[in-house]
């Protein structure tokens, strides 16, 4: 089986009017209907991403499927700082999404933001869904989660994924 990236899917952005909306990306995540769409993923993992064969989206704390990567590809964008830097031309990962999968259900236990971004063995997905029930046995593999070094906020103050 292949691995799983994981991603954070935050349930509001900001509209042009300086009001919350519900973001589309969530919509489509949380109804699993974002077969066929491509995921525009911000921050590169760390990793080798040519392992990655799944999406598993993170929704409200949770887990409760996988999509199929159809396709990886890379893409750019200008990026701004917290110091009102422009970086222009920086990577981003274009991800056309692909079947859905559902799991045995819904896993909230354990299941934090800092998870995103991740690239996972079947084992590590398997190890956090038995924590999650709370009971059995789990594995440890080697495992490293770092905290990004800068933080990516756009000029609205917040920065997310998306979908096109």
């Amino acid at each position: 089986m292949g691995k799983f990236l994981t991603c954070l899917v935050r349930k509001e952005e900001m509209g042009e009017d300086g009001r919350k909306n519900i973001a589309k990306l969530y919509q489509l995540f949380y109804n699993h209907e974002a077969e066929g769409a491509t995921y525009v993923m911000l921050n590169m993992p760390s990793g080798d991403i040519s392992e990655a064969k799944y999406l598993l989206p993170i929704i409200d704390n949770s887990i409760d499927g996988y999509y199929d990567i159809e396709r990886i590809s890379f893409g750019t964008r200008t990026k701004e700082t917290k110091d009102g830097l422009s970086i222009p031309n920086y990577p981003t990962l274009r991800i056309k999404i692909g079947s859905y999968h559902p799991l045995e259900h819904r896993y909230t236990e354990g299941i934090v933001p800092r998870m995103a971004n991740q690239i996972w063995s079947y084992n590590q997905l398997r190890n956090i869904m038995v924590k999650s029930n709370g009971y059995g046995e789990f594995e440890l593999e080697e495992s490293t989660v770092e905290e990004p070094e800068m933080s990516y906020l756009s000029s609205s103050g917040s920065e997310n994924d998306y979908t096109e």
